[in-house]
């Protein structure tokens, strides 16, 4: 499944950068959970040296363990440190809770690429020289400086038209505020009461929600501006889960442990339920288009043809139409969404029957009736960096 570098270290080293969206998820996990890692940037040349090739394209987070084995899906390599005991489980021990926190690390992981691309990109003159500086991080400094310059034009011309493909478009940009207004909302008045997503500790729910609201919506200069002056618990929260203690000053008289079950915060069930009115109709198009997709490969395996992006992070798999704030948005569907998507459906799965009707109750609560049964119409597997079917 995985490369190995044929290298030992005494610690994990986890490459990333400040700048980049998943790497934020996986270095607040290594943060929260007491992990003992090393972080470097893909500016050293091994790198481009020794881990580029392995992985086949440039991506960044990526995981070395301690044997060598190069991870990188973010996802993948939270389970895989969970597997192996960190100091600090940041799964709650409730079943229901736990598989509500893996529900929340898909959406948080999936559901806010479109603001957070937004407010990175539609606005140069804030955030242009930030981000150029920002981006020379992921180059190599075995290149001249002009040569590392010219590929960070290269990456922010790319970005910056890629938003149209994700549907970031004149007129689909009012929606997109007005629905990321409304979350931002519901999280500043949530995060108030509690430090974390799911009460007093940590989990892997707050870690997903970190892929956008840290490298793009707390650090560029235009969003972080609308956090700090509109939603200051919010980003409270962003420089919380990059601090190592679990536990906040400020919170000094919360109880450190996890939401009970049947005591779940109204903030959270109206995070749930905005979750499905603006983010639900974009999930269940994606899942509709895969499971047509894939049907006349019903008899294959293995890594497919993909209409584009087949050797990256972002395989597409073609377009879907949603509605968002009663705008329609077009957009091109990619296949990690599914795999995400399927990765969290198979907690809920682990359930026992009464806990599983417990858990369904609560997620038809809050208008995800449709996701307690619906299954892929493949599974996907991850192997060596790219996306097969299974």
């Amino acid at each position: 499944m995985y490369h190995n570098t044929g290298s030992k270290h005494d610690k994990l080293i986890f490459w990333g950068v400040p700048a980049s969206a998943w790497s934020g998820k996986v270095r607040a996990y290594l943060i929260k959970s007491g992990a003992d890692y090393e972080e470097h940037f893909p500016v050293e040349p091994r790198f481009a040296e020794k881990l580029l090739p392995l992985i086949g394209y440039f991506v960044v987070p990526a995981l070395e363990l301690t044997d060598g084995t190069l991870l990188q899906d973010s996802t993948e390599t939270i389970r895989v440190l969970e597997s192996m005991g960190q100091p600090r489980s940041l799964v709650p021990p409730c079943p229901i809770v736990g598989s509500l926190a893996w529900l929340l690390n898909f959406f948080g992981s999936d559901g806010f690429f479109k603001p957070g691309m937004h407010y990175r990109w539609s606005f140069p003159e804030a955030n242009a020289d930030f981000i150029k500086e920002a981006f020379l991080q992921g180059t190599s400094d075995a290149l001249p400086m002009a040569d590392r310059r010219a590929q960070v034009a290269d990456l922010m011309s790319y970005f910056g038209g890629y938003c149209e493909r994700i549907g970031i478009y004149q007129e689909s940009i009012p929606a997109i505020e007005s629905s990321f207004m409304a979350v931002l909302d519901i999280l500043n008045r949530h995060l108030g009461r509690y430090p974390y997503l799911l009460g007093g500790l940590p989990s892997v729910a707050d870690c997903g929600f970190m892929v956008k609201f840290y490298a793009h919506l707390s650090r560029d200069p235009y969003p972080a501006s609308i956090l700090k002056t509109k939603a200051h618990n919010v980003f409270r929260w962003t420089e919380r889960m990059m601090e190592h203690e679990p536990i906040d000053g400020a919170f000094y008289a919360s109880e450190p442990a996890y939401f009970k079950a049947d005591a779940l915060p109204d903030t959270l069930l109206e995070l749930l339920r905005y979750l499905s009115s603006d983010y639900g109709p974009e999930l269940k198009a994606t899942l509709d288009l895969f499971d047509a997709w894939v049907a006349p490969q019903s008899g294959s395996s293995g890594k497919p043809e993909y209409p584009e992006g087949g050797n990256g992070t972002h395989p597409v798999i073609g377009d879907i139409t949603y509605e968002l704030c009663g705008k329609k948005v077009k957009r091109q569907a990619m296949v990690d969404t599914v795999f995400q998507y399927q990765e969290a459906i198979g907690f809920m799965r682990q359930l026992s029957s009464s806990e599983r009707r417990s858990y369904d109750t609560l997620l038809k609560s809050a208008g995800w009736g449709w996701i307690t049964s619906h299954v892929p119409a493949r599974r996907i597997a991850y192997n060596h960096y790219s996306y097969v079917l299974a």
